[in-house]
């Protein structure tokens, strides 16, 4: 590996909260140079498909928590919907409070 950079790494983990229309799971999810992301909507989703397509899904519709530890906690709802046992349409939610505003140009 070069100096510098490092892989992504993204873990999850069952939560003790539960409500009943849904599961909760705790995600930590870390970028190159030990950058921890508070919300990560792509990681969600692949984590609904993934649950789905090992009969792991908890429900149709589950909420991941994620940033806590970095102040800056997140709530992402998850739905997944399912044929034949597969992932069909995974969506991923929830609300923003925006923390920069910049513009990029481009040539």
């Amino acid at each position: 590996m070069r100096s510098g950079s490092a892989p992504f790494v993204s873990a999850v983990a069952k939560s003790n909260k539960s409500r009943p229309a849904f599961r909760w799971y705790n995600a930590r999810s870390f970028v190159p140079r030990g950058v921890e992301d508070p919300a990560t909507g792509s990681a969600a989703g692949a984590c609904g498909a993934y649950l789905a397509a090992h009969k792991k899904l908890p429900a149709a519709t589950f909420v991941i928590e994620q940033g806590i530890e970095v102040h800056h906690a997140s709530r992402i709802e998850v739905s997944v919907e399912t044929e034949d046992g597969k992932p069909k349409v995974v969506r991923v939610g929830g609300q923003s409070v925006p923390i920069i505003h910049g513009q990029l140009r481009l040539p």
